[in-house]
């Protein structure tokens, strides 16, 4: 049935990667360099050497607790190799929930102990705004990631952000938007930019993968000289949705 439907409903696509990529190759794209940001456990690597064997595979995961896996998965694909380190353009403070699965960050600290930039693993999201608030006042600029099923639990603590008057970047990963097929997810997706607008954040919709570049310097601006609260919110139609078998 799911097979059938993918056939027949374009817009069902998106859930399968497998078929995206498929259809990638078919269109003659043929990469000899494939970077897989967040690579947790090797799985969409795997995913991607089966279509393109010739092509060489770099991952970059910095969850630790990984590293087994993805050890396993360089072992069993000669093509592939992985960095345990975040990926990107600055040097700067980040601070993340570990859920297990959403690792992806960018910034060019490559994993070691002494870079400048220092990435702090939180048992909740609202701890974030916490540690937003110390970095800011200590001269530091800071960011807080998170899936927007984590964004209920920050509600309160975004008062701290308001009556304070303390600038505020945080990128949200969306569920419960484009092609979510888990209906659990879909309450807390769907108010994210309510609640958020409602304790004076700004919210910055990504939709296109063109457009992240421009948004994050917009939001980045808007944050630390405008000094105003921004939430960059990252969509199912960019990301993909989750896909349940």
């Amino acid at each position: 049935m799911r097979r059938a439907a993918l056939s027949t409903i374009p817009s069902m696509r998106h859930l399968d990667m497998g078929k995206r990529l498929e259809h990638m190759a078919g269109l003659g794209f043929q990469p000899q360099t494939i970077v897989d940001v967040g690579a947790a456990e090797g799985t969409w690597s795997r995913m991607a050497a089966g279509i393109w064997p010739n092509a060489r595979l770099i991952g970059f995961e910095p969850n630790r607790t990984n590293e087994a896996k993805l050890e396993r998965t360089r072992r069993e694909l000669p093509q592939f190799a992985y960095h345990l380190c975040f990926l990107g353009a600055e040097i700067g403070r980040v601070t993340y929930v570990d859920r297990g699965t959403q690792t992806s960050l960018y910034t060019d600290a490559p994993g070691s102990d002494d870079a400048e930039m220092r990435t702090v693993s939180l048992t909740t999201e609202q701890d974030g705004i916490g540690m937003a608030t110390g970095a800011w006042l200590g001269g530091v600029r800071s960011a807080l990631l998170m899936q927007s099923s984590g964004v209920g639990n920050c509600i309160n603590a975004l008062s701290l952000i308001k009556n304070c008057q303390i600038p505020f970047l945080t990128f949200i990963t969306m569920r419960g938007d484009f092609g979510e097929a888990n209906n659990w997810q879909m309450a807390m997706g769907q108010a994210t930019p309510t609640v958020l607008e409602a304790m004076g954040m700004v919210c910055l919709r990504v939709e296109r993968a063109e457009d992240i570049e421009e948004t994050v310097a917009a939001a980045l601006r808007m944050s630390f000289l405008a000094q105003q609260s921004i939430a960059v919110l990252l969509s199912q139609r960019l990301i993909g949705a989750k896909v349940f078998k």
